[in-house]
């Protein structure tokens, strides 16, 4: 019987070299003919590799992880507790995902980054550097966390957000659309940061540019203020300009439209009166029973007004 010491402190194990790649498989574990597993790579433990994932270039899969699909798992990366990670999703450069965590859809985790706890990270979300995602917190759509960036707890980072340096997003907060946090800025509790740093997003136009949120937004670019993000704040202070400016110019419009209605009504008005006068002259033209030439003309010019009116 072939044994192989997986180095997990459970010395040598049966074992055999994975018919696709030639990378060692404990045969506790389960790997698909059709998936790849590279000459330096190793599964292990319970760990189960289908479909036509690609694990290699040093890449460790063990406990009871779970890697398919079309995911590729290589340069030091592992994945192992109940880990899965699948669809078209890449861990590599020493990330790791652990614990019940997911990474799926064309997600991408990598460069030291750790993706734990029950957290999700999917669709084209990417966490990279020394980034940390875990708790119950979900990345996804295009957002990114990198840096030293913890994002935990329930929270949410989507849209295009970005989350880097020192920040941290905890609690059940929102980041989302074209938002960035970064420096050491904490986003905690239910906050939600949806804000384009160039104006404001769908969710603002949602809010049809309320006196609220206008005030929302100024006393946010005062409490980033007080936290020394200038660029924050000034952006912050920029949109609700943007929203007032945009608000005065929706009520300009809304009173030239009501200009153009009242003078529309008053030009219908007018043409009753006209209708009204002409209709009086036919009764006028015909009321012996007979038309002279010149009243008939004058009658058939009178019906080509009417119809045209």
């Amino acid at each position: 019987m072939t044994t192989y010491d997986f180095e997990d402190g459970r010395g040598p194990v049966p074992a055999h070299q994975h018919s696709n790649g030639g990378g060692w498989v404990a045969d506790s574990a389960q790997v698909a003919a059709s998936a790849f597993v590279g000459p330096d790579a190793r599964v292990y433990g319970t760990a189960k590799v289908y479909g036509t994932a690609e694990v290699y270039i040093n890449a460790r899969i063990y406990d009871n992880a779970r890697v398919y699909g079309n995911a590729r798992i290589f340069d030091n990366a592992w994945i192992y507790d109940n880990a899965k990670v699948r669809g078209n999703a890449v861990v590599n450069d020493g990330a790791e995902v652990y614990d019940d965590a997911v990474v799926y859809g064309n997600a991408e985790v990598c460069g030291n980054a750790k993706v734990y706890g029950t957290a999700e990270v999917y669709i084209n979300a990417r966490i990279y550097d020394h980034a940390r995602v875990y708790g119950n917190a979900r990345i996804f759509d295009n957002a990114m966390v990198y840096g030293t960036a913890r994002v935990f707890d329930g929270a949410n980072v989507y849209g295009n957000a970005v989350v880097y340096d020192g920040a941290e997003v905890y609690d059940d907060a929102v980041v989302y659309g074209n938002a960035k946090v970064c420096g050491n800025a904490k986003v905690l509790g239910n906050a939600v940061i949806g804000m384009r740093l160039d104006g404001f997003d769908a969710a603002i136009k949602e809010n049809t540019m309320s006196d609220d949120l206008v005030g929302w937004l100024r006393q946010e670019a005062a409490d980033w203020e007080v936290l020394d993000n200038v660029k924050a704040s000034t952006k912050l202070r920029c949109a609700a300009d943007e929203i007032e400016r945009l608000r005065a110019e929706r009520d300009a419009g809304i009173e030239a439209l009501r200009d153009q209605l009242t003078a529309r009504w008053e030009a219908e008005e007018k043409i009753k009166s006209l209708r009204a006068a002409l209709e009086g002259l036919l009764e006028g033209v015909h009321g012996d029973g007979y038309v002279v030439p010149a009243g008939a003309v004058a009658t058939q010019r009178a019906r080509a007004a009417l119809e045209n009116t």
